[in-house]
């Protein structure tokens, strides 16, 4: 079963094999184990993929860096107005500050140094795909690996 995971702030992450829905106490709901795990696999893709960051990519791996949007404006000299608007996609964030976002949120992720991708050019397409048939190994699946 694959499963469109929107409730990580992104709408392009895709959980392949795993199925959340759960019933606790009697009432339905979704629950992903070992989440921790999910969003450090999420964040590297993020930050492995060519082309520009989105909004709701920043906003996400400087919520799993555990920055508020003042902190990520301070370490990156900007403000936290700018910050905002990059995250709402008002605004789009420059090359160079790019640069710096990757490399700050890969530092604070404790991400491999390799996981920085390429900032400028195309966006590279296509969903992040995630296998989830075993929990203790997320990993990002090619696209063509993934059915």
């Amino acid at each position: 079963m694959d499963y469109r995971y929107v409730e990580c702030g992104l709408d392009d992450v895709v959980l392949v094999g795993l199925d959340p829905e759960r019933v606790v106490d009697g009432e339905r709901g979704v629950g992903f184990p070992r989440i921790g795990r999910l969003h450090r696999v999420i964040a590297e893709a993020i930050v492995s993929r060519a082309g520009p960051l989105s909004g709701s990519e920043v906003r996400f791996l400087r919520t799993e860096a555990g920055l508020a949007p003042a902190e990520l404006a301070v370490h990156l000299g900007r403000t936290e107005a700018e910050v905002t608007r990059w995250e709402a996609s008002i605004e789009g964030l420059p090359d160079a500050v790019e640069a710096a976002v990757r490399s700050l949120l890969v530092a604070a992720l404790d991400l491999p140094p390799r996981s920085a991708g390429r900032s400028g050019g195309a966006r590279e397409a296509g969903s992040i795909l995630i296998d989830g048939s075993d929990p203790a190994r997320y990993r990002v699946l090619e696209p063509e690996r993934a059915r």
